[in-house]
């Protein structure tokens, strides 16, 4: 018999409620009560890319409504906007520093980071008052972010562009040496 390689998606525990030290899954009750009472802007921002992939259909409504309430119920205010960025620059001098930096095509100025970072603050900014700009996808949010006047025209074109070129780096790079990279 032949044995294959699987490879699975490690889960990084850290970036959950309470971080490796509870549950490794919640009540939807259990996450609202966390999400209103202790969770910091960042956590708050990394729902904007959490996506239901199954369960049962009362359950992943459940969460889809949370998940809109959390996000949207309140606009994201200036002081959490800056928050956010000072955490954004945080993540280009502490995580993968590479030489020269102009290779940090992920976490470096710039870089892929920069645009979820920019479309990301922009959801939580307007999205109560704009629901066309709460996708999950960075590309399809850009978009809709143009179409709504936020983000103009020309500028959007050309973050479009620099965005799907940084990705395009990304997944040779990941595909060349099998796993994730920076």
């Amino acid at each position: 018999m032949k044995h294959t390689d699987v490879t699975f998606y490690e889960i990084y525990l850290l970036l959950r409620p309470h971080r490796d030290a509870g549950p490794l899954v919640t009540t939807p009750e259990a996450a609202q009560k966390y999400y209103h009472n202790s969770a910091h802007i960042w956590e708050r921002q990394m729902l904007t890319r959490a996506r239901v992939i199954t369960g049962p259909q009362t359950l992943t409504s459940t969460w889809s409504n949370l998940q809109t309430d959390l996000l949207y119920e309140t606009p994201l205010t200036p002081s959490q906007g800056s928050e956010l960025w000072e955490m954004r620059q945080r993540i280009e001098k502490e995580r993968d520093i590479v030489s020269p930096a102009q290779r940090a095509f992920k976490t470096g100025a710039g870089g892929i980071i920069d645009f979820e970072f920019l479309v990301q603050i922009q959801q939580l900014t307007h999205g109560s008052k704009h629901t066309t700009i709460r996708s999950q996808g960075t590309r399809k949010s850009l978009k809709s972010l143009v179409i709504e006047g936020f983000i103009p025209v020309e500028t959007g074109i050309i973050l479009a562009e620099n965005y799907d070129f940084l990705k395009q780096i990304e997944v040779h790079l990941r595909r060349y040496v099998n796993k994730g990279i920076s």
